[in-house]
């Protein structure tokens, strides 16, 4: 009882000291509101990245047919695969997968980083097997690039640094979704069509709160990873 007393003032004690006074709170979201301004308006004016991200539209919820997502944000990249069926019938199926990446992949060159990744999404569309409800429609991929890129249309960007461990010189000012294409054309594999799009986290999570958003969006984008885990397959 004496433990559980101490135990319990110990909590008390760091909930106060990590409180977060209202005020405090509206302080520090009024800061960001006004350095993402500053951002938009001009490049190079806030520490904070503003970057276009090109998307021009949103989906309707009517999608149907197979749909892959990748994820590249840290020393694990997960792939997702959803079956969307429509307005009516939304989401049929959906799977996942979660691969470690070696860490002599994480500072040694592009190649050899995507084309582990490449090898990896071939592996997953390989393993389809009878699933597959829409086997007459093209399967389609969006790839979510968790480091600092400089879009420049809705399917290319070009790497600006690493961050999170990796360190690959050879792939900073490349396009990082032609690496990505390249390395599925030589893995020999199948691969679905690279038509999603590249996003970052930040535009994915802003437009999983769209009202259209739903599942269609989920699949493309891997906005709703943390919130509703599929799942996985072998």
């Amino acid at each position: 009882m004496v433990a559980a007393a101490a135990a319990e003032r110990v909590v008390a004690e760091l909930r106060e000291a990590c409180a977060a006074p209202a005020a405090r709170l509206d302080e520090v979201a009024a800061a960001m509101e006004a350095e993402m301004r500053a951002g938009l308006r001009e490049e190079g004016g806030s520490k904070i990245k503003m970057i276009i991200s090109y998307v021009d539209n949103l989906p309707t919820g009517n999608e149907e047919g197979l749909f892959y997502a990748l994820d590249l944000g840290g020393t694990n990249f997960r792939v997702l695969r959803v079956q969307l069926a429509g307005r009516e019938k939304r989401v049929a199926k959906r799977e996942s997968k979660e691969v470690s990446i070696p860490p002599h992949l994480m500072s040694g060159n592009a190649s050899e980083l995507f084309g582990f990744i490449a090898s990896a999404l071939a592996s997953s569309v390989a393993d389809e097997g009878r699933s597959n409800l829409f086997e007459d429609k093209q399967r389609e991929l969006g790839f979510t690039f968790s480091f600092p890129v400089r879009q420049t249309s809705i399917a290319s960007g070009t790497l600006i640094k690493w961050t999170k461990a990796f360190s690959i010189d050879d792939a900073v000012g490349e396009d990082v979704v032609a690496e990505l294409q390249t390395a599925m054309e030589k893995s020999g594999g199948p691969s679905p069509a690279m038509s999603g799009g590249l996003s970052s986290p930040s535009t994915a999570a802003c437009l999983s709160t769209t009202p259209s958003s739903g599942s269609a969006w989920s699949a493309r984008w891997w906005s709703c990873w943390g919130r509703r885990r599929p799942g996985r397959w072998p």
